[in-house]
């Protein structure tokens, strides 16, 4: 592709949760200059399925390490999530038509192929709605910049699954989404919008990151417009101290905290 840059590129997982992205993304940008063109669709991993429940395991749970005890708890919490999202945002929508696709491992976002594909798509905007990182060179590809939705108000709970830190820090009045700018820190580039959620007593990390993404659905395409448009407002973030976290923070103790805390 020639010319100027114009139009849009997101990259997302294919998930049901990227799909419905496109699907918006696609709609709120159909009546202007600047399309959606192009999708990088990141695969997951498929989810283990969970185990039959056999008569008589229950003597030898003490047997089953706290590993998988913990990883089957949050699996269904996850499922739970997952059909509450599916409830309130409808069935899954194909990616949309017209654009170009390019499905690709988490392995494949930042290489040489992948750089070279998008910038044949000479888009303006590069979108992220639940990516894997991305290298200097992928954040530099188009003019606007890249635009980012992270699950918690920033500055605050920086890095992966803000929602399990906010749950097992007791710590939900930090709640919500960050639609930001993306530089070469972790979740600390300008943010454009915030939308807050009001999490009660009792929920659980998974249901939380559900209604994020619900919101995220409104939220991301409105900030594209703006951004497009010109009339976004950028704003700073404040230095903060709080670490960024990390998947491999996750461990089967921190599960153990959390799950618990929802008990409670």
């Amino acid at each position: 592709m020639t010319g100027a840059p114009s139009g849009v590129a997101l990259i997302t997982f294919d998930t049901a949760y990227g799909h419905h992205m496109a699907q918006r993304l696609s709609q709120a940008l159909a009546d202007g200059d600047d399309p959606l063109r192009a999708i990088l669709a990141v695969r997951t991993k498929a989810p283990k399925p969970a185990q039959r429940r056999v008569p008589g395991l229950h003597r030898l749970r003490r047997l089953v390490s706290l590993r998988d005890r913990m990883a089957h708890r949050a699996w269904q919490l996850q499922r739970r999530a997952d059909a509450a999202f599916a409830r309130a945002a409808g069935p899954v929508p194909a990616w949309p038509s017209g654009c170009a696709l390019r499905p690709c491992s988490r392995g494949q976002v930042n290489d040489a192929a992948t750089l070279r594909w998008m910038r044949e798509r000479n888009v303006r905007l590069l979108v992220l709605a639940g990516a894997p990182i991305l290298r200097a060179p992928m954040i530099g590809i188009a003019p606007l910049g890249v635009l980012n939705v992270h699950s918690s108000l920033l500055p605050h709970y920086r890095g992966t699954r803000a929602e399990f830190w906010q749950v097992h820090n007791g710590d939900t009045d930090r709640a919500g989404l960050t639609v930001h700018f993306v530089d070469t820190g972790v979740d600390s580039g300008d943010i454009v919008l915030q939308v807050p959620q009001r999490a009660a007593p009792g929920d659980d990390p998974w249901l939380m990151r559900s209604r994020n993404q619900l919101n995220a659905l409104d939220a991301l395409p409105r900030a594209v417009r703006a951004v497009l448009a010109g009339t976004a407002t950028r704003r700073p973030q404040i230095p903060t101290r709080e670490r960024a976290y990390r998947f491999s923070d996750i461990t089967p103790q921190a599960t153990r905290r959390v799950i618990a805390r929802v008990r409670r």
